[in-house]
């Protein structure tokens, strides 16, 4: 049944667009969509579906629209209707798994994406979905790595780059990394048209306190969100004689708190419907003095819009604790707990200063507190910790299991509306089991749900917080009904938020700077029950009475700064500089390459442009933006990369800018860059051993090699037959190879050759008919795409075969991947070449670090090429669900083969060269990878990084390219 859906899938890739009437709107569409303009978009899909209601591409894409405006109820049921039309087409299909996965049904979201995987590895919906799922499950690290490939493939999607920043956040990441991620969004986002605008054209007159202050406060959340327990108070509280407020509701639906917050407004907006321009010009023709966007990074949002300025000031806050990286925001919320000579390394923005909370929380509800505490009750003491288990980390752990241990009969109770996915339940419970805390001792619950939520909090005696991603919300309804938090704080406002809290309600010792401390208060708290009762007893007077509690406080604290920046503003004072560090320099290439791998040329220059305002004298950003120029001509990459050298100083940089001078000097027969790289590297003690084999490789001179000749004949009985099977469906090329074979091993030598064709769909068959060929003394299997050049290789495999069973030209030491081949260098070996270019160079191409010609003892070999004597591998049967998965039929054949005792081996200079393999999808493809995932028990989302490396170095011939090999492996 499985092989049936998937192949269903397949075959909607082969099919061509999806039958559209040629009207014009879809492309429109597609272009608003790429724009950004997503409400234009969904209005054109809109108007399509009506005449066309079951077009599949059509209802995905308004879908996709509509949630990228935050309408996720919207999308749904688009994405839904389009899967009920055609399960097989693959946008749909991914994106019907991102609805399951909302709906807490991740082990059926996954199964599609397993699916959709095997169709089309790296499909970036399926990054993006998969990677919801894991934050889910409390996986955040996977998270990250999933939404960065997602991110990197749709660079200049907002809703791609919400999911890193806001995911990022999760992950326990150092605070400045952080922040390095959201300064990267922010320094690569396309510039919108106007951004430059003199903000004295849409504002007005200065303030200078002869007017009320016009403030607007922008949010897709002004609903049943947590942004309302923070908001509403603000609202409420603000003096609207010295204020004129605005609110811009930016959502497509309201509820009850809606409208209280519109009942609470002066000037109320519903501006779900308009677009970035419309919205643009209604705000400034408000002329605000300042605007608060509420939302940051979190969904629905268009920071992009502040490049646009919209107001004379422009803050961000409660919303979202990191900074939201644009350079246009000129504050972010703080408080005196928040704040450290450190603050301008994590922000962006300018710290708006607030002289007690940074927010204020009132649930404006009836929720009373048990002050007797649950530990004189039970007689144990309970600890809690509410929230996304996303938080949740191996330092939390281990910090919890110390608590547990030197508490006897306490018990945990951790709640998460995560655990209404039963997947997320079991991982968290094989997580805590992992990090050795005692499952008979936790409870694992839902969030109560009404009244009841509020009532749950009387059942925990303390709170233990999350770091470095603290509670915010949570941790305002524990301390409000009473529970006392200990918190761990750290650089930022997400690691501070909890400092601040009880900070602010006058509980500063429930605040500690690292981990042993946070086990120690955890610990003295639990052993004093008259502290945890005096709590509950007393901290809710101290929410009224203070800021943090009280809206007209906190409104009258807000307004009090606003006033100040206000001033500043119209005084031209606002000239912030942050010192927030870009991500490593590495990193930022790294992102490059992938972004143009994807095909996003201009959002990988992007990134290499912000490298280069952070790393002026970076060697790989040089290198890259060489290789770019080379795409229109090497000369001018030549002289832009030869004029950067001498600002290099890694020696990685220095070797790898030489090392690609040699190779186009060579290539554009340029012999005075060659010699002059080649001089340069010669000097060079190079202490990296890839760097100095690659270096090694280039100089020797492979033309100048003397060859050796082929070693002495042993006399022989008779001449070998060998059997070349070459998988290959066009007949033409079949006839050049078996032309080129019987060319290098003509009739009357030592080989007598028989050389048949299979196609690539029914090449068991034709292998099994070779093995039970009793004339046989050699087999070689042998895709197309592969081809043998040297008269040397039936000598080197026969040889060979002496020591070994089967022998290939690459293979690694394990299969612990779908694509063996991404293992690291040192696990990996192998060699091969390239066929020539229009330059006429090919490539020697090199992987693993020892300098030997042979390696024995391998897991596996590449598929495209194997030899060995029929009778050692007769009876390991080949599985013919491997077929149409490239190689994978043979290689693992060959891995069962050595699992069985079959001796492995490969040899990197058999004279054999490796093209492309030939365009086209076998319809088998997706059955096949998913078939081998299952069967070898591999994991498609495996997060550890792809060792894609090799050393290579150009040759003028094939003959050329052995003879360097031989002498680098065999130095003499």
């Amino acid at each position: 049944m499985l092989k049936k859906v998937i192949l269903g899938v397949v075959k909607s890739l082969f099919v061509s667009k999806r039958a559209v009437e040629h009207d014009g709107r879809l492309e429109k569409a597609e272009a608003l969509m790429a724009e950004g303009d997503f409400r234009g978009a969904a209005e054109v899909y809109k108007g399509y579906l009506e005449e066309h209601p079951d077009h599949v591409g059509a209802l995905n894409n308004y879908g996709a629209a509509l949630g990228n405006m935050g309408d996720q109820a919207g999308a749904v049921a688009q994405f839904e209707k389009a899967y009920t039309l055609d399960d097989t087409y693959l946008p749909t299909l991914t994106n019907y798994a991102g609805s399951l996965a909302d709906r807490k049904k991740s082990d059926e979201a996954e199964r599609l994406l397993r699916q959709a995987w095997s169709c089309e590895p790296w499909f970036a919906r399926v990054g993006l979905n998969y990677s919801a799922i894991c934050l889910n499950r409390g996986e955040a690290d996977r998270a990250v790595f999933f939404q960065l490939e997602s991110w990197l493939a749709n660079f200049d999607s907002l809703r791609h780059a919400n999911g890193m920043m806001f995911k990022s956040a999760y992950a326990d990441l150092p605070e400045a990394h952080l922040a390095g991620e959201h300064l990267l969004w922010g320094e690569t986002l396309k510039q919108q048209a106007n951004a430059s605008e003199d903000v004295g054209e849409f504002v007005g007159e200065d303030w200078s306190g002869k007017r009320r202050i016009r403030v607007g406060y922008w949010s897709p959340d002004l609903r049943n969100h947590s942004v309302r327990y923070f908001f509403r108070p603000l609202l409420e509280g603000h003096d609207t004689e010295q204020f004129e407020i605005h609110v811009y509701h930016d959502f497509h639906a309201e509820d009850a708190q809606t409208e209280l917050m519109k009942a609470a407004s002066e000037h109320f907006h519903d501006v779900y419907e308009l677009n970035d321009r419309d919205l643009r010009d209604l705000m400034r023709s408000h002329q605000l003095d300042v605007l608060v966007e509420l939302a940051g990074h979190t969904s629905a949002n268009r920071l992009p819009m502040l490049q646009n300025r919209l107001a004379r000031v422009q803050l961000s806050g409660i919303g979202y604790p990191p900074t939201t990286g644009l350079r246009e925001v000129d504050g972010k919320f703080v408080d005196p707990f928040i704040l450290t000579d450190e603050a301008d390394a994590f922000y962006t923005e300018e710290p708006f200063v607030l002289p007690n909370s940074f927010w204020c929380f009132d649930p404006k509800e009836d929720a009373l507190i048990n002050e007797e505490p649950p530990v004189e009750r039970n007689g144990f003491v309970t600890f809690a910790c509410v929230g996304n288990i996303a938080k949740m980390n191996g330092r939390i752990f281990g910090a919890w299991r110390q608590i547990l241990d030197a508490v006897p009969r306490s018990r945990l109770l951790i709640r998460s509306i995560s655990f209404e996915d039963q997947a997320a339940l079991k991982k968290i419970s094989a997580i805590l089991e992992k990090a050795g805390l005692p499952l008979d001792r936790i409870d694992i619950k839902l969030p109560e749900g009404g009244k009841a939520f509020f009532d749950s909090y009387n059942e925990i005696d303390i709170i233990l917080d999350t770091y470095p991603f603290n509670g915010g919300t949570t941790t305002c309804f524990a301390t409000y009904m009473g529970v006392p938090v200990v918190t761990l704080y750290g650089q930022s406002l997400l690691s501070r938020m909890g400092l601040s809290i009880v900070a602010n309600l006058g509980y500063p010792e429930l605040a500690v700077p690292c981990e042993a401390e946070y086990v120690s208060v955890a610990i003295k708290i639990a052993s004093d029950p008259a502290y945890i009762r005096r709590f509950r007893s007393e901290v809710r007077g101290r929410f009224q009475s203070s800021s943090i509690g009280s809206g007209k406080l906190f409104a009258s604290d807000v307004e009090g700064v606003m006033r100040q920046w206000v001033t500043r503003a119209d005084e031209g004072e606002l000239q912030h500089v942050h010192r927030v560090h870009a991500l490593p320099e590495g990193e930022l290439i790294s992102r490059a390459y992938k972004a143009a791998a994807y095909g996003k040329k201009e959002s990988a220059e992007r990134i290499i442009q912000h490298c280069f305002r952070h790393y002026p004298n970076s060697g790989g950003a040089h290198l890259f933006m060489a290789q770019q120029l080379a795409s229109d001509g090497v000369d001018k990459a030549i002289e832009y990369l030869q004029s950067k050298l001498p600002i290099l100083t890694s020696e990685s940089d220095v070797v790898a800018a030489l090392v690609v001078l040699c190779n186009w000097g060579m290539r554009t027969e340029q012999p005075t860059v060659v010699s002059e790289a080649k001089r340069r590297l010669a000097e060079l003690d190079i202490s990296d051993v890839i760097d100095r084999m690659q270096v090694d490789c280039l100089l020797l001179d492979g033309d100048a090699i003397a060859d050796a000749g082929m070693s002495p004949m042993t006399s022989v009985e008779r001449a070998k037959q060998v059997v070349f099977v070459v998988a290959c469906d066009d007949q033409v090329h079949f006839d050049q190879v078996c032309a080129n074979l019987h060319q290098l091993f003509p009739a009357g030598g030592r080989f007598v050759l028989k050389v048949v064709r299979t196609d690539l769909d029914r090449r068991s068959l034709a292998y099994q008919k070779a093995m039970d060929d009793a004339t046989a003394d050699i087999v070689v299997f042998m895709h197309g795409h592969v081809n043998v050049v040297d008269a040397g290789f039936l000598p080197k495999v026969e040889a060979l075969l002496h020591d070994t069973d089967v022998v290939g030209f690459a293979g690694a030491e394990l299969w612990d991947r779908f694509n063996w081949r991404d293992a690291g260098f040192a696990r990996k070996f192998g060699g091969f070449m390239s066929p020539a270019d229009e330059s006429g160079y090919g490539d020697v191409k090199l992987v693993g670090d020892a300098r030997t010609l042979a390696r024995h003892g391998l897991a596996v070999l590449d598929g495209g090429l194997l030899a060995f004597c029929p009778a050692t591998m007769r009876d390991i049967e080949l599985d013919d669900e491997m077929i149409g998965g490239e190689t994978l039929l043979e290689e693992e054949w060959v891995l069962r083969a050595g699992r069985s005792g079959i001796r492995l081996s490969a040899h990197r200079n058999l004279g054999v060269v490796v093209g492309v393999p030939p365009e086209g999808k076998s319809i088998n493809a997706a059955p096949a990878r998913m078939h081998a995932i299952e069967k070898l028990g591999l994991d498609p989302f495996d997060i550890r990084t792809p060792d894609r490396m090799f050393v290579s170095v150009p040759v003028a011939s094939m003959a050329a390219g052995v003879r360097l090999v031989d002498r680098l492996c065999s130095p003499s």
